[in-house]
């Protein structure tokens, strides 16, 4: 059923090229931390350990993911699923764009 899954998600990323840039990467919660910016932009940031401000996100050169502001839906949701998997012991999902470091998708395992 895993096989499927990836193989249908690796053609849509091949048919639409605006995902083919995105890297994926899947990896146990405890493996990043996140920080609310209050300042005017209000994005969350996301940073990986174990020296966060300079451990990078594998197949990126960002140093920090972000949310951004115009998405605290987004947000929200992804803290509710870090916390959900983190205290079951489940791997979080998450789709960067390297481009711009920002979070375009995310999830959990099942």
């Amino acid at each position: 059923m895993k096989k499927m899954l990836f193989a249908s998600l690796a053609l849509i990323s091949l048919a639409n090229p605006a995902n083919a840039q995105n890297v994926g990467i899947n990896e146990a919660p405890t493996n990043i931390r996140f920080e609310q910016y209050t300042g005017s932009a209000g994005a969350i940031a996301f940073w990986r350990l174990p020296t966060p401000g300079t451990s990078v996100f594998p197949g990126t050169t960002c140093k920090n993911v972000k949310i951004p502001s115009d998405k605290p839906e987004h947000a929200s949701r992804f803290i509710a699923i870090y916390l959900f998997a983190k205290n079951s012991n489940k791997n979080v999902f998450y789709y960067i764009n390297p481009t711009n470091c920002t979070i375009v998708s995310f999830g959990m395992d099942g």
